[in-house]
C-alpha cells in the first residue's frame, strides 16, 4: 500500500484547516471530504462541473496534495478502507463505555508490564545520549506526537516530526548516526510501506507496533510490542490513542526524571 493513501485525509482536512475561504483549494477539499466514499465512482468530469471549476483545476489540485494525477488521487479513494465498519462495531455499541472502560483496563494492564521500569529508563537514556530524535508516524498518531514533541523541546532534546514520504525522503541527507529514529506503525502498514526509506537511516531506529514480522528484526533495533499474542480482547483502534498517549507519558515521565537526578534543570 502507498503512504499516501495513509495521509489522504490529513492532506485534505489540512487545506480545510488552514481556512483559506472560498479558494479553489478550499472549496475542493471540502467537496472530497463531503463526498469521501463516492469519488471512486465519479469521473473528473462529474467532480468539475459540481464545483464550477476546470479539469485542469483539478489535476493542479491533485498534484498539489503529492499525486502525480488525478487518476491516482482517485484510486486512493477507491482503495483506501477507513475501517468504518471497525469503528461503528466497537464505538456504535449500546455499552460502549462498559466496554471502553473494560478494554482500556485491560490494555493499560498490560502495557504496564511490557513498557516496565527497565524498559522505560533504558529507551530514555538511549533518547538523551543521541543528538536528536526523529520520530515517524501515520499522520493520525503524528497528531498526539506534536504534543509530545513540543514537550520534549521545552526540555532541551531537540526532535523532528516526519508524516509523509516526502519529508521522509528529504531527511535522509540530513540525519546520521546521531539521530534516533522511532516509527509508530500501530498495524505494522507504515514500517512495512516505508521499510526501504527507514533502512536508509544510519542513527538507532526503534519500532512501536502491534504486528509480528520476522523483516521488522532486521530493520529495528528495538521493537515494543504493544500486546501479547494472546490478547485479542481489546480493539486495535484503541492502540491507535489511548495507547500512543501512554507510552509517551511515561516516557516523558523517565526523561524528566533523568534530567533532575543530573540536575540538568539549571540548563534551561
Amino acid at each position: 500500500m502507498d503512504i499516501k493513501r495513509l495521509s489522504l485525509l490529513h492532506r485534505l482536512t489540512r487545506i480545510l484547516d488552514r481556512n483559506q475561504f472560498g479558494t479553489v483549494d478550499y472549496e475542493l477539499a471540502k467537496f472530497f471530504l463531503e463526498n469521501y466514499r463516492s469519488i471512486g465512482a465519479m469521473n473528473i468530469y462529474e467532480i468539475a462541473e459540481q464545483n464550477f471549476v476546470s479539469r485542469a483545476s483539478i489535476r493542479r489540485f491533485a498534484c498539489h496534495i503529492g499525486y502525480e494525477n488525478f487518476a491516482e488521487m482517485k484510486q486512493h479513494f477507491q482503495d483506501f478502507d477507513e475501517g468504518a465498519e471497525v469503528y461503528r462495531a466497537f464505538h456504535g455499541a449500546a455499552d460502549f463505555r462498559t466496554e471502553l472502560y473494560r478494554a482500556l483496563s485491560l490494555m493499560m494492564k498490560e502495557l504496564n508490564v511490557r513498557m516496565n521500569s527497565s524498559e522505560v529508563s533504558w529507551l530514555v537514556k538511549e533518547i538523551e545520549q543521541v543528538e536528536e530524535v526523529a520520530f515517524i508516524a501515520s499522520s493520525h498518531i503524528a497528531g498526539i506526537l506534536q504534543t509530545f514533541q513540543q514537550e520534549l523541546v521545552i526540555f532541551g532534546k531537540r526532535v523532528t516530526l516526519l508524516s509523509n514520504k516526502e519529508d521522509i525522503c528529504a531527511s535522509l541527507d540530513y540525519f546520521g548516526p546521531e539521530t534516533m529514529v522511532i516509527v509508530f506503525s500501530i498495524s505494522g502498514l507504515l514500517a512495512e510501506t516505508l521499510a526501504p526509506l527507514i533502512d536508509r537511516f544510519t542513527g538507532k531506529k526503534i519500532l512501536f507496533t502491534l504486528k509480528r514480522a520476522p523483516t521488522f528484526n532486521r530493520g529495528f533495533g528495538k521493537i515494543y510490542h504493544l500486546r501479547s499474542q494472546e490478547n485479542t480482547e481489546v480493539p486495535d483502534v484503541l492502540y491507535y490513542s489511548y495507547a500512543v498517549h501512554y507510552v509517551l507519558d511515561v516516557i516523558l515521565s523517565e526523561f524528566l526524571k533523568l534530567k533532575a537526578e543530573r540536575n540538568d534543570f539549571d540548563d534551561l
